[in-house]
C-alpha cells in the first residue's frame, strides 16, 4: 500500500511541475498590438474573395454581415509558432451576433467563422500600436 502512495506523490509532483513550466512558457510569450487587420471574405456561392481592411473601433458593413474587432495580436517576431489572432464580432443584417470570438490565422480549423454564404479569416495584423498606448483584454 505503501508503494501506491508513492506513486501517487510522484504523479501528483508531476503534474504540479509540468503546470507551472507551461505556465512560465506561455508567460514568456511576446505579443505586438495592431490597430488594423487584413480580413478575407469568400463568397461560398461565387467562389469570390473579396479583402478588407478593418480598423480598431470602427465598425464595417461586408455584403450583410457587420464587423467589429477589438483586437488584433501577433507574435512577435522571432516566436517558435508565428501567430497572429483577431477577436471580432460579426453581426447579421438584423444586429444579431452570430460571432463573437478569436480567429487565428496560421491555425484555420481553430475557431473558424461558419456562415452558410461567407467564410472570413484573418490574413494578418497591421500597423503596429505602441505598447504605451494600449492595454490588451486577454482573459
Amino acid at each position: 500500500m505503501k508503494i501506491y502512495g508513492v506513486f501517487f506523490i510522484i504523479f501528483l509532483s508531476t503534474i504540479y511541475y509540468a503546470s507551472v513550466a507551461r505556465s512560465q512558457d506561455i508567460e514568456k510569450i511576446d505579443y505586438d498590438f495592431y490597430e488594423e487587420a487584413e480580413v478575407y471574405v469568400l463568397d461560398k456561392a461565387t467562389g469570390q474573395r473579396e479583402i478588407f481592411i478593418l480598423k480598431l473601433g470602427k465598425s464595417m458593413v461586408v455584403h450583410n454581415l457587420k464587423l467589429e474587432f477589438s483586437e488584433c495580436i501577433s507574435m512577435k517576431a522571432g516566436a517558435k509558432i508565428p501567430e497572429s489572432m483577431l477577436h471580432i464580432e460579426v453581426l447579421d443584417d438584423a444586429d444579431e451576433t452570430i460571432f463573437d470570438d478569436w480567429l487565428l490565422a496560421y491555425s484555420l480549423g481553430y475557431n473558424q467563422f461558419e456562415h452558410p454564404h461567407y467564410d472570413i479569416w484573418l490574413s494578418k495584423c497591421i500597423r503596429k500600436i505602441s505598447d504605451n498606448k494600449y492595454e490588451p483584454t486577454l482573459d
